[in-house]
């Protein structure tokens, strides 16, 4: 059974590494089995049996970050907003790459569930008793829009700010505090 499951993976990692290569020259939208499989090294049949198109792999490349986010946010000893937020831009920055490539060529709904599902939990924990669901879904929603796009531009334009200063800018738009050099016209 160890070794089927061993098999799975690196089946799916080859696959996932192989799309992530012709996804560097070419829209998911352009890629077809055939050229996936070759480039993996792998048959059709066994593409199959993992997978039915090649955007499935890009689903879950994508689940995979999102997860591997939320581990690392779960194993600090302070899990503050300010370090879930500064988690969550160091692996985005040490996987700009990867990032780039799905964010050109997928729309990025699991990153933006994940952003989500952060500010819903925040919201809820300090403001629930003070709104009505409606209200809080609907600055969840603005929040999750904003840091998304944030985040996709900061990567994608490779904006010289580190990991640290996207989150403190991210932390301080979101809590309210202005430690942003704003200058009153």
């Amino acid at each position: 059974m160890e070794k089927v499951n061993q098999r799975v993976m690196i089946t799916k990692r080859m696959l996932k590494d192989a799309l992530l290569r012709i996804l560097e020259s070419k829209n998911i939208d352009k890629i077809n089995i055939t050229e996936l499989c070759k480039e993996a090294g792998i048959n059709r049949a066994t593409f199959y049996t993992h997978y039915e198109t090649p955007n499935d792999i890009l689903n879950e490349i994508e689940r995979d970050i999102v997860l591997e986010i939320e581990n690392k946010q779960q194993n600090i000893s302070n899990p503050s907003l300010q370090a879930s937020t500064e988690i969550m831009c160091q692996y985005l920055y040490q996987n700009a790459h990867t990032v780039r490539i799905l964010l050109r060529n997928f729309t990025g709904e699991d990153l933006a569930k994940m952003i989500n599902h952060y500010y819903e939990t925040i919201i809820n924990s300090s403001l629930a008793s003070k709104l009505d669901a409606d209200t809080l879904k609907l600055i969840t929603t603005y929040l999750t829009g904003g840091g998304f796009f944030l985040l996709a531009y900061w990567i994608n334009e490779e904006v010289p700010k580190n990991p640290q200063e996207i989150a403190t800018l991210i932390t301080d738009l979101f809590t309210g505090h202005h430690s942003l050099p704003l200058h009153h016209v």
